[in-house]
């Protein structure tokens, strides 16, 4: 098969299984609390599992013993939800690292090997806060409204998608090949603008929010989507992986899936906290 055929086979699968993907998360936004949660938890415990690559444990005992763990605190997280502050000050946690993490990405964009010495504690930790925080912040969200997760998911899910196709169509600049020689600024600005369309629009739609409020959610979701996709590209570089798994045919593993949504969704439910429009 030629490389023409190969990339277009590549693309095509891709789509299907994020229709797929689409369709079980609609469902599950959309359904009752029990069904919602089971799913969450389930893409948690997978992607704790995935995780595990960028600590370093390889024996499947210890992958088991990290992603339970993680697993522990996500239903910490749920059981939370019956007290607004501790809830609140998970989602809050998350927002304070991902800040920490774009100073992180900017220092390793100049440095790659910046942080290498850090050994497998630093991922393993940061693997804990990341997961249980964007669960906290699920929860909070679906908590409030299904409208809210419904313009989060699709958020994402657009920043990712008219990145990967613009930048395969119009990429040509590299955007920080230190981190992910794979990525363009053209894909960025693809996904960027398509990214904030999606989400000017179902916010309009779907949301009762003032116009000010939305732009601000829409902006630092958006940015916030692209840091938590080079965050992983950047863990991903220093385990030496290509891809965080293969469950997922045509996008890899789980975390490859849900890299921007995990920086998105602490942002998203922190904003939709600060600014109280749901006190």
């Amino acid at each position: 098969m030629t490389e023409e055929g190969k990339s277009k086979g590549s693309s095509l699968q891709r789509i299907g299984t994020g229709i797929v993907l689409a369709s079980v998360v609609l469902l599950g936004v959309l359904s009752n609390a029990f069904f919602f949660l089971s799913l969450i938890w389930l893409v948690i415990f997978v992607s704790a599992f995935e995780w595990t690559s960028f600590i370093g444990l390889r024996d499947y005992l210890s992958k088991l013993i990290y992603s339970t763990l993680v697993l522990g605190f996500c239903v910490l997280c749920f059981y939370s939800a019956k007290s607004s502050e501790l809830l609140t000050a998970f989602v809050l946690i998350g927002v304070v690292f991902w800040f920490f993490a774009t100073i992180l990405i900017y220092r390793a964009a100049e440095d790659p090997g910046l942080f290498r010495t850090e050994g497998g504690w630093f991922f393993a930790c940061a693997g804990v806060v990341i997961l249980s925080s964007t669960c906290a912040s699920l929860i909070y969200l679906y908590e409030q409204s299904s409208a809210l997760l419904i313009v989060l998911l699709s958020t994402v899910c657009s920043v990712d998608t008219f990145a990967y196709f613009g930048g395969k169509s119009k990429g040509r600049r590299k955007f920080v090949p230190s981190i992910s020689p794979r990525k363009t600024w053209e894909g960025v600005w693809f996904g960027v603008a398509g990214g904030s369309l999606v989400s000017l629009i179902s916010g309009y739609f779907f949301l009762s929010f003032d116009v000010s409020i939305l732009l601000c959610l829409t902006f630092a979701t958006v940015l916030f989507a692209v840091i938590g996709d080079l965050l992983e590209s950047l863990f991903k570089r220093l385990a030496n992986l290509k891809d965080s798994g293969n469950l997922l045919p045509g996008h890899g593993g789980v975390l490859d899936r849900v890299d921007s949504l995990l920086a998105g969704a602490p942002v998203f439910a922190g904003i939709t906290i600060l600014v109280g429009v749901y006190e």
